[in-house]
């Protein structure tokens, strides 16, 4: 069997978990949770910060048949421009939108992210390029998750 790529992976688990949502981009909880080599697998942790969660998701153990975890939340963004509009926090500006995002991270520390926006029916996604508090935060608590299961 060929292995899926993250990005893949991302995607087929934003689709999927869109549908626990009367509206999938007003979700008031950050959930994390194990994947397998097929997909979500379960929820570890909900909560109404994506940071508190990551770090009290710290504290389980992957079973033999999970690969990695990843996080699905959901905010707003705003265009990156090279104006004083980039001062404006993305709640805040003019042009705002909603989105949602599944990010995932394998044991290997390999990760990739499919993001969508509430008016658009593409998803942008990454194959380990992000960068942010966020993806630091998803790297180092599967980093924390690996030593505390070895």
């Amino acid at each position: 069997m060929k292995k899926k790529a993250l990005t893949e992976t991302a995607s087929e688990i934003w689709h999927s978990l869109a549908k626990d949502h009367k509206d999938p981009f007003k979700i008031d909880k950050a959930r994390i949770f194990a994947i397998s080599a097929e997909g979500f697998a379960r929820v570890f942790v909900e909560a109404g910060d994506v940071y508190e969660a990551l770090d009290e998701c710290k504290k389980y153990i992957l079973s033999k048949d999970e690969i990695g975890i990843g996080v699905e939340t959901c905010g707003w963004a705003s265009p990156v421009t090279k104006t004083d509009d980039d001062e404006i926090a993305p709640s805040k500006h003019p042009k705002r939108r909603r989105v949602r995002l599944v990010s995932c991270v394998n044991t290997k520390l390999e990760a990739g992210s499919a993001l969508g926006f509430s008016n658009d029916d593409d998803l942008v996604t990454d194959e380990g390029k992000a960068k942010g508090s966020l993806a630091d935060a998803l790297i180092n608590a599967m980093k924390q998750m690996v030593a505390h299961n070895n």
